[in-house]
């Protein structure tokens, strides 16, 4: 099977991956001297390493990251004929954890540009987008290479290059603190998360926090009272998305559902749910089975889906909905890094401010009662009336229609599932705390009992 089949489905795909390439390479030098002159905090990996970022970059412009396809070696590859799997996985983990490394500091340089002279210096992520699809591709050849060499050579490999892992730290149930210390000592952040969750201006939040301390309130209970001194307004859009695994360097998006959610008034409208293939070679690979547990989807169910990487058409209709808005997501890291890497115009939005982004999450760890209790959405949702026997079964399509939400009797994660039930548990727990306050009743309340 040659290159071109396995890298893209379509031939828009392979057209669009080629533009992507073209990009990186006129890129190269900009992206070498912005990572060059960014701040060792950003860089350490790199400087761990002895990554090159203009040679890693000039590689993928021109060649694949992977050097075999289904265990045959590429021309690229080191003395191809003598290179048997074990050695082709040890070449390609090295290739691919380098150039992941690289891509993680890609992606924190990016977003770390404030001045508009460091953004014009770095206009497109591009080659991130490009550094990304050629990383999943070669893990997806990993994968392959590791059932041939078996998992426990596969291990002693990949340790040989990054060393041995820590020991995991024994979890200890402790209650979650609201806010960190860097939040209590530069509050801005939250300032902007209510005004984003009350359509307010970010000064007037300021003020009212600052008066009530002047007052003497502490700073903590200050801001959570804010979260209910006005009740939640606007329009917000919560999305969510499913997919092969956690790291946008090795998985695919399979599964994304948004919704526009009526902060005032508590109604989800203008609901999309849509589904996304994967390669050639994941397909026969098959998906995980821990995933597949999760949300149910198969890489049967996706078959003569175009992926997401390569449909310009799905990663528009996602930026239609995104541009000009608030994006809420739950733990929104997540959305916020996959979507950097896999859609157009994306990450040149966040990072210009068109695409603001609100953390369901966060909003909970911040403002909830309950401090010993999860803080995963499946949690937090039943807390808050999202999920139980009584939910709600539908929400207003595009067209007005309504669409079926049904995450079956497992509770089985789907994006526009996933991204209601969100919805709704933030705004019924942002409503309990406005109606609290109405009440003339302290707004934060401390409630660590574990069930």
């Amino acid at each position: 099977m040659e290159f071109r089949n396995i890298i893209a489905r379509t031939d828009a795909g392979f057209a669009y991956f080629e533009r992507l390439a073209s990009a990186t390479q006129a890129d190269a030098d900009v992206w070498a001297r912005a990572v060059g002159g960014a701040s060792v905090f950003l860089t350490d990996d790199l400087l761990n390493l002895g990554v090159d970022v203009r040679d890693v970059l000039t590689v993928v412009s021109n060649e694949p990251l992977r050097i075999s396809i289904e265990g045959q070696p590429m021309q690229n590859a080191a003395d191809p004929l003598h290179a048997d799997a074990e050695q082709l996985y040890a070449q390609t983990f090295r290739r691919w954890h380098q150039s992941a490394s690289l891509a993680h500091t890609m992606e924190r340089v990016w977003y770390a540009a404030r001045t508009p002279a460091d953004m014009d210096a770095l206009p497109s992520a591009d080659a991130l987008r490009l550094l990304t699809w050629q990383l999943r591709d070669a893990h997806d050849e990993l994968d392959w290479l590791a059932r041939e060499v078996g998992e426990e050579t596969a291990a002693r490999i990949r340790e040989s290059v990054t060393g041995p892992q820590p020991p995991r730290t024994p979890y200890t149930k402790q209650p979650m603190p609201r806010f960190k210390p860097w939040e209590m000592r530069k509050p801005w952040l939250i300032y902007e998360e209510i005004a984003e969750l009350q359509n307010r201006d970010v000064q007037d939040v300021r003020t009212a926090v600052e008066h009530r301390v002047s007052d003497g309130m502490t700073l903590e209970e200050s801001l959570v009272t804010e979260y209910g001194a006005h009740p939640t307004a606007g329009v917000l859009v919560g999305i969510d998305l499913e997919t092969t695994g956690l790291s946008p360097a090795s998985d695919y998006i399979v599964d994304a559902g948004w919704e526009r959610f009526d902060m005032t008034g508590g109604r989800g409208f203008d609901a999309h749910r849509e589904q996304y293939g994967v390669s050639i070679e994941r397909a026969a690979l098959g998906l995980r089975e821990a995933t597949v547990e999760l949300n149910g989807i198969t890489a049967e169910s996706l078959a003569g889906l175009v992926p997401f990487q390569e449909d310009l058409a799905a990663q528009r209709e996602v930026m239609d909905a995104l541009s000009g808005a608030v994006m809420v997501a739950h733990s929104a890291n997540f959305e916020k890094k996959f979507l950097t890497g896999n859609c157009a115009g994306f990450a040149e939005a966040v990072r210009a401010g068109d695409i603001r982004i609100l953390d369901s999450r966060k909003v909970g760890v911040h403002s909830d009662d309950y401090r010993f209790r999860g803080f995963r959405l499946d949690d937090y949702a039943r807390r808050y009336g999202a999920l139980g026997d009584d939910r709600e079964r539908a929400v207003a399509g595009a067209d007005g229609e309504p669409l079926t939400l049904d995450q079956g009797e497992s509770e089985r994660h789907l994006g526009l599932e996933d991204a209601h039930i969100m919805m709704r548990a933030m705004f019924n727990q942002q409503k309990a705390l406005h109606d609290r306050y109405l009440a003339g009743e302290p707004v934060m309340k401390d409630d660590v009992s574990e069930e």
